[in-house]
């Protein structure tokens, strides 16, 4: 299962809507509440194995599936 297709099941089992994400789709045209969010927060740290730091918690990295793969790999970068 690629990232993109792991962000794709968290997101759409934690909205609990069977939608297509496309990559570049932004997600804020897919209603998430502010708990569903930090609750997929939660999924993806524990799936990818990793701390988001508090710096990287800007919206910007999380407009996309794209620009939340791309926020994984320089966490990852940096835990490493």
């Amino acid at each position: 299962m690629t990232t993109a297709d792991k962000l794709r099941e968290i997101i759409t089992r934690i909205i609990k809507k069977d939608v297509e994400i496309g990559l570049d789709e932004p997600l804020n045209t897919i209603v998430i509440s502010s708990l569903k969010f930090v609750i997929i927060l939660g999924e993806i740290e524990r799936i990818f194995d990793l701390e988001i730091p508090e710096n990287q918690l800007d919206l910007d990295n999380f407009q996309t599936i794209n620009t939340i793969i791309n926020l994984i790999s320089r966490v990852q970068t940096i835990q490493s």
